[in-house]
């Protein structure tokens, strides 16, 4: 911000010391003028004079499920992130946004399931949140891990008076939860067999198909 002064002689060069006239981040100011360089003048009073730098607006570009423009993805054993990216900010500013964490506004899960991210600011106080509604928030989703399960024997026996059985292999859990499940139960009929998992601590991350 500058000052100019009125009843100054034409052709003098007169020069203004000031205060506070020069900034950069968001903020309010107070400029001062203290001082003048011809000698031929003097200020009356301390000139002020209040002034102030708005934050930018900033708006939502798209949201980005582990850096993809894809609101799902299925249980993998790794934690996934649902985040925002800005649009409006200057170039080289670091401006992320800030996100609400309670059990209902969640970015960053690993089970599968439906969760919900929340926008309630940005981190940098030259910028100011200008979304609302739908633009604010995503809901996303981690889908469950998809198991097969295939018989191993060609499923026809002879009976031979003795206990006979069929085994079963199932595909497609993820290496870090091997150990959560376990055949729970395998019932036959005498034309069919089926086969169920016990659930683990994870049991609601994979479904039988």
């Amino acid at each position: 911000i500058e000052i100019r002064f009125n009843n100054v002689v034409p052709g003098d060069d007169l020069g203004i010391v000031y205060e506070n006239n020069r900034y950069t981040d968001a903020d309010e100011y107070t400029a001062e003028v203290t001082g003048i360089t011809n000698e031929n003048y003097s200020l009356l009073g301390t000139p002020t004079k209040d002034w102030t730098i708005t934050p930018k607006s900033v708006t939502v570009q798209g949201w980005y499920l582990d850096g993809m423009a894809v609101t799902g993805t299925t249980y993998n054993g790794m934690s996934h992130e649902m985040i925002a990216a800005p649009s409006g900010a200057m170039s080289g500013d670091n401006v992320t946004f800030v996100y609400a964490n309670s059990d209902n506004d969640i970015t960053s899960a690993t089970n599968a399931g439906t969760y919900t991210a929340r926008i309630t600011g940005v981190n940098n106080s030259n910028y100011e949140l200008s979304v609302s509604g739908e633009d604010g928030e995503c809901t996303w989703t981690i889908a469950p891990a998809k198991l097969t399960v295939t018989f191993n024997n060609h499923g026809r026996l002879v009976y031979n008076g003795t206990q006979q059985t069929i085994s079963a292999t199932v595909a497609g859990i993820v290496a870090a939860d091997v150990s959560k499940f376990n055949l729970e139960s395998f019932n036959t009929t005498d034309t069919t067999a089926s086969v169920s998992l016990a659930e683990g601590d994870d049991g609601t991350s994979v479904k039988l198909l």
